[in-house]
């Protein structure tokens, strides 16, 4: 394996290197790229490093968590997507080609098991004990704009919590999460949007990052 290199410097390029070289696991990508560097969006010297820990205490603050609980992850944090199945796109890269397409997204992991049972246990209760259902939400008001084959916001949410993921997007109308002032702050100070995820611990989140590296890895692998 070549040398390792400072998680400083690590960059779009340099990970389009790394998955070129199988040498390189997925699990080390996801150590090195979303545990480890320094947040893309956020890359801009000593200020950005301010405003990165800023933001990640804000959060923790918030809802009761380490900083270390707090990461960013997806094109804000690596430069570009790893979404499993989406384009190869670098961050910002649309709107940057068409300066009417929004910018792109700040996607934030919160990974605590305490959080996680807390938030499953509020929903839980908001919903007596999840027997009242949403069809749909602020996020999906329409059954139609939910992907996959069920169009229910309930159904998304519960199969995700089985899997040890909250996604707030199903969240049922009505139901505030201890972010939300923060989330809203950031926006605008960003003038981003900033999405939340709850995982239930580290394995999980891992699960699904390395997931998309190998399907991005087997992408650049097949190129011309």
């Amino acid at each position: 394996m070549a040398e390792v290199p400072v998680a400083l410097t690590l960059s779009a390029d340099t990970l389009r290197g790394h998955l070129q070289n199988e040498s390189y696991s997925c699990e080390w990508l996801f150590q090195s790229y979303v545990v480890q560097k320094r947040a893309h969006v956020f890359a801009g010297g000593e200020e950005g490093y301010r405003d990165e820990m800023a933001f990640r205490a804000a959060v923790a603050q918030a809802v009761g968590v380490s900083i270390g609980e707090v990461t960013l992850v997806g094109s804000a944090q690596l430069g570009f997507s790893v979404k499993p199945g989406a384009p190869y796109r670098g961050f910002d890269q649309l709107h940057e080609e068409n300066a009417r397409a929004p910018k792109s997204d700040i996607d934030v992991a919160i990974v605590s098991r305490k959080y996680f049972d807390a938030t499953h246990e509020a929903v839980s209760n908001f919903t007596r004990n999840f027997k009242k259902s949403w069809k749909t939400n602020k996020y999906y008001p329409e059954p139609s704009k939910i992907r996959g084959d069920v169009k229910r916001a309930d159904y998304n949410f519960l199969a995700y919590l089985a899997m040890g993921w909250i996604r707030p997007d199903f969240a049922p109308e009505g139901y505030e999460f201890e972010f939300s002032d923060v989330k809203d702050a950031w926006r605008a100070k960003l003038k981003r949007k900033v999405s939340f995820a709850i995982y239930r611990d580290w394995k999980v989140l891992e699960a699904y990052q390395v997931s998309a590296f190998k399907d991005l890895r087997m992408r650049i692998l097949e190129e011309p």
